[in-house]
């Protein structure tokens, strides 16, 4: 089934799929996989519209049990290559994107609008965004790298000040 490769489809391409089947194998004269049928088509088997979460890469989708397999052999590697090496100088790095603000793609509206508008705090926070790299050592301190809103990074003082902050942290 498509829906579990991972392509997006919608309703025409539903229509389209059940017209070329009924096409194929000639079940119904004068099949239009009509608004209603398709509406009921849908509830049948369980499928509605729904928001995509989550964007990943054809290679990722695809790899994904394969990844699944692997990772125990690579956490045993880790933990054989840091044996010997203090637990202070062990750390996951790894940068995030935030986008300055949040909104929802979907909203609320009258039937038949074709314009729908919402009011943002700020237009171009909606698109722009700031990067943070968060640096969890094994020793549980944490510390966080973020560009201010100058796009300079914090001044190390401050970070420190963070480092104590965050220093008890819960061990995974």
């Amino acid at each position: 089934m498509k829906l579990d490769l991972g392509i997006s489809l919608h309703d025409s391409d539903l229509r389209k799929i059940a017209l070329a089947i009924n096409f194929e194998d000639s079940l119904i004269d004068g099949f239009k996989a009509s608004h209603r049928w398709l509406q009921g088509f849908k509830r049948r088997c369980g499928i509605a519209s729904r928001r995509v979460t989550t964007f990943i890469s054809r290679r990722t989708f695809s790899n994904g049990e394969a990844t699944c397999l692997e990772a125990p052999f690579f956490l045993s590697m880790v933990r054989q290559e840091t044996e010997n090496i203090l637990v202070s100088a062990v750390c996951n790095a790894d940068q995030s994107r935030l986008t300055k603000e949040i909104h929802s793609p979907r909203s609320l509206a009258l039937l038949g609008l074709k314009r729908v508008e919402r009011v943002v705090q700020s237009v171009s926070a909606t698109t722009h965004s700031f990067k943070e790299m968060p640096l969890l050592y094994a020793d549980v301190n944490y510390l966080l790298s973020i560009r201010n809103l100058a796009g300079h990074f914090w001044p190390m003082e401050y970070l420190k000040r963070l480092i104590l902050l965050f220093e008890p942290t819960l061990r995974t």
